[in-house]
């Protein structure tokens, strides 16, 4: 799908479990080489098992730092949404959006706006005069923010179980709340993929953890919206 790098989650598990297994063959072909090699053979034998054990770790050491780092960066990027400027801009925005709403809407359900909605008109700024932001700054923190982290999931710098969990259902909820605009393509974009990847990710690897209730949260706030159905079809046709 769309050439993403480690798209199964599963090739830098795999490429440690391969090493591991290796290890484990040299220690066991080391063991019983003792038993049954003279010495002047075991030594030549032994030292060549030392030198292919002591670059299999050297191998194994690598891919777990590795997975380390692509971890650290989901946790980085999860509390850069979640807090600071961004974080402040997800919950003004959100909370903006109801403005949106149409009459007799449910409590539950949130707006949906395109971006050009948000700069002019009664969305185009916020209703408390002590927000120095607008609606559609807030906008692009947020989308420029998920072009971000799609770039590092396309290049494989991230940990995708990780990424998916814990951001991919929130690049699925703004891509229903901030409606496609032909004026703003490229800029929404990077948005639209993420959400294909995470759903299509979590779709497949429904039973790992931290992909439960995939879809509670939009089921919930945009119950019954075209774009909603247009996600589940799109997750549906790529998986």
């Amino acid at each position: 799908m769309q050439g993403d790098r480690d798209a199964d989650g599963c090739c830098g598990e795999a490429q440690m479990n391969v090493v591991t297994k290796w290890l484990i063959s040299v220690v066991v072909l080391g063991l019983v080489t003792l038993e049954v090699m003279p010495v002047p053979e075991l030594n030549r034998i032994g030292e060549a098992l030392a030198l292919i054990g002591g670059a299999l770790v050297a191998v194994w050491t690598l891919l777990a730092n590795r997975r380390d780092q692509r971890v650290e960066r989901v946790l980085r990027l999860h509390e850069e949404f979640t807090t600071g400027e961004i974080g402040n801009a997800r919950w003004r925005l959100r909370n903006h959006l109801a403005r949106a709403l149409p009459a007799g809407a449910k409590p539950h359900q949130v707006g949906q706006v395109r971006t050009a909605q948000l700069e002019s008109g009664k969305l185009g700024q916020y209703e408390s005069v002590v927000v120095s932001a607008s609606p559609r700054y807030d906008a692009t923190l947020i989308l420029r923010f998920f072009e971000r982290v799609r770039v590092a999931q396309n290049q494989g710098a991230v940990d995708p179980l990780m990424v998916c969990s814990l951001l991919g259902r929130h690049a699925g909820w703004w891509e229903i709340a901030i409606l496609r605009s032909e004026s703003y393509v490229q800029e929404r974009e990077p948005l639209t993929l993420l959400t294909d990847w995470a759903n299509q990710y979590a779709r497949k690897y429904a039973q790992r953890p931290g992909l439960e209730k995939w879809w509670c949260a939009r089921e919930r706030n945009f119950e019954g919206t075209v774009e909603l159905e247009d996600q589940r079809r799109r997750a549906q046709a790529r998986s």
